[in-house]
């Protein structure tokens, strides 16, 4: 702005009052009160907070017996967590190997219900053998620009394949030790 802008700004009052006219006087902030979202809300985050970058979707969580036999019924829980409260559906998918028979729950169900961050379903399961793969539990959710897949897996008491670790730096490899 040239001085002769700031000139011209600096007296505009000046020139107002000789007028006549009253002095523009800029409105006071106010401040707005912002409505308190209800549980019910779509979309209201879990603990009374919104969720973080870091917060996953949803998981999923499969547990039952460490070990079985041949002829056992178990009994597997199911839990899915998600981070938002929502009105969006849930498809809970539970697909069990050959030999394995279901008797008390449902494999394929659609949940919705939006007041509950934790959902559990219980299902039995009678084993005719001790199946070679694993059950595979999965949730999946889906909405207009929005979409999460949970998968855990039940492992009849089999251990959980690991990769193989590096060794630690200084220490011997297991073919060259000393005897």
């Amino acid at each position: 702005m040239n001085y002769a802008n700031k000139l011209l700004w600096a007296l505009a009052p000046l020139a107002a009052l000789s007028c006549g006219a009253e002095p523009r006087r800029s409105p006071s902030p106010t401040l707005q009160a912002v409505p308190a979202a209800s549980p019910q809300t779509i979309g209201a985050p879990l603990f009374g907070r919104a969720p973080a970058a870091n917060d996953v979707p949803l998981t999923i969580a499969v547990n039952g017996p460490p070990a079985v036999a041949l002829g056992d019924t178990i009994v597997l829980t199911i839990t899915i967590h998600r981070a938002v409260l929502s009105a969006v559906p849930i498809a809970l998918s539970v697909a069990a190997p050959a030999g394995v028979t279901l008797l008390a729950g449902q494999a394929n169900e659609v949940i919705v219900d939006p007041s509950a961050g934790a959902i559990v379903r219980r299902l039995t399961y009678h084993l005719d053998q001790i199946p070679p793969t694993d059950l595979v539990v999965s949730a999946e959710s889906r909405g207009t620009g929005y979409g999460v897949r949970a998968v855990d897996a039940y492992r009849f008491g089999r251990p959980v394949p690991m990769l193989p670790q590096p060794a630690l730096p200084g220490a011997l490899p297991r073919a060259a030790s000393v005897r």
